[in-house]
């Protein structure tokens, strides 16, 4: 296999793996929502209240916030301004794409390392919450951590996959993979 298609070949799997992932954010979020909703009515109407629900809808938040951002970042969902993009012929809009990508993968490089450092330190000095749950914070730490991994990973090859393209002058490719072709710009 070429590196073009080796680059293209892990983009489409880890695309995959990323839509993997935001189908069971979404599940962890129903179910987050449920229990919620099942305490909310158990304490209106039995008196009975659960612990814990606060807690857990928030490690389910932030669980999905670290893995949303990889397949957000995949589909083409990164929210960007297009003032100047739209302004610029096809060469310039794939350079700023390829920069964007870089942003990207630095700005995830550095939430992900952070977050891994956090679930660290929760480990070696036994943090946990200071709830009824007791929950060791590096487990949703960890969690949350992978998912800004994964973001990184795929920012990373997006990055070399859209500079090598951008280089070889195939800028509508560089478009197109980075879904910039969806967005109304004018040409």
């Amino acid at each position: 296999m070429k590196p073009m298609e080796t680059l293209e070949y892990i983009r489409k799997h880890l695309h995959r793996f990323s839509e993997f992932a935001a189908v069971l954010s979404v599940c962890s979020l129903m179910v987050v929502s449920v229990y919620v909703a099942v305490d909310v009515v158990s304490r209106k109407a039995l008196g009975i209240s659960f612990f814990g629900t606060d807690e857990l809808a928030g490690y389910a938040f932030a669980i999905v916030v670290g893995w949303g951002g990889c397949y957000s970042f995949m589909s083409g969902g990164m929210i960007r301004v297009d003032v100047i993009y739209v302004l610029l012929p096809g060469v310039g809009r794939a350079w700023l794409d390829v920069l964007a990508a870089l942003a990207t993968f630095l700005v995830a490089t550095v939430l992900a390392y952070n977050a891994v450092e956090l679930s660290l330190e929760s480990l070696e000095f036994n943090n946990v919450s200071n709830t009824p749950l007791r929950l060791p914070l590096w487990m949703p730490q960890a969690a949350w951590s992978v998912g800004f991994y994964a973001l990184a990973a795929s920012s990373l090859l997006m990055t070399v996959e859209t500079f090598l393209l951008a280089l070889a002058g195939r800028h509508q490719d560089v478009i197109e993979i980075t879904k910039s072709n969806g967005r109304e710009v004018a040409t």
